[in-house]
Formats: structure tokens, C-alpha cells, sequence
């Protein structure tokens, strides 16, 4: 019985995990010339925690996250349907454009959606990668993490 139990279990957290993937990331995670990687909450917990050399930001950025998507365009052919996913993503989900940076012919955008109980999800557009950072982060501790990069 308590097998049995333990196994559903383990089986609707393994069904929550697969869904806390954003629509974006699903659609780009089967495109050819595209990486992708999922970072779990409990993942970012672990890093928060160790003692890393480098920027302290990063430990106060992970113990505010709940999860990271990262997506890359591994092929010139990619970057513009990564670019154009990321698009329509963020003018159909109610983003905001906080940040626009160009620098060094590098091109850099930030939006932001404001979710239920104090959440917050970041997307950084870049020429060849968009990240998703979602959480109780602010802008504050986005831009501080940019800038440490």
C-alpha cells in the first residue's frame, strides 16, 4: 500500500516538474540548431548554498529563483527563430520592456511580467540566447547579475 503510495506519488511530482517548463521552452527544446537547459528550483537552492568564487550575486540571485530556462541559438540559421519565439512571447504574455542595451554591437533586452504572491519572471533577450529567470527576484537583482557577467 505504502508502494503503491510512494509510487504515485513520485509520479505526479515528476507530472508538476514536466509542466513548470514555460510553452516558450517546450517549443524551442525540439528546434534544430537550439540548446536548451532547465534549472530547477532545488538545483538553484544547492548552488545558493555553496561557496563559489566569483561574483556574490550569484548566490543572492539563486536562494530569489524558483527555476531558470535558458535557450541558445547554436546555428546562425537559429537566431532568428529564437529571436522571433522570444518575440512573440513576451507581446503575448503581458511583458513589460524595463532594459534595452546595446553595446558593442551586443544587443540586450529585459522584460518583466508580474505573477501571483510577489512572483516575478525576467526574460534576457540577447543576439543568441533568452533566459528565463522566475521568482522573488526585482530588477535590482537582475541588472547587478548582468553586470557582473
Amino acid at each position: 500500500m505504502i508502494r503503491r503510495f510512494l509510487l504515485t506519488l513520485c509520479i505526479v511530482a515528476c507530472a508538476v516538474a514536466a509542466n513548470a517548463q514555460s510553452a516558450f521552452f517546450q517549443k524551442c527544446e525540439n528546434e534544430k540548431g537550439m540548446s536548451t537547459v532547465y534549472i530547477t528550483k532545488a538545483m538553484l537552492r544547492m548552488v545558493g548554498a555553496m561557496k563559489i568564487d566569483g561574483p556574490a550575486e550569484i548566490a543572492t540571485i539563486a536562494d530569489k529563483l524558483d527555476g531558470m530556462e535558458i535557450v541558445s541559438a547554436d546555428t546562425d540559421a537559429a537566431k532568428p527563430k529564437l529571436l522571433k519565439a522570444a518575440q512573440e512571447m513576451v507581446s503575448q504574455k503581458g511583458y513589460s520592456l524595463l532594459m534595452k542595451v546595446k553595446d558593442d554591437g551586443d544587443n540586450v533586452s529585459i522584460y518583466q511580467a508580474k505573477l501571483k504572491n510577489g512572483l516575478n519572471r525576467f526574460v534576457l533577450v540577447a543576439d543568441d540566447a533568452v533566459i528565463l529567470l522566475e521568482g522573488t527576484l526585482t530588477l535590482d537583482d537582475v541588472s547587478n547579475y548582468v553586470k557582473s557577467k
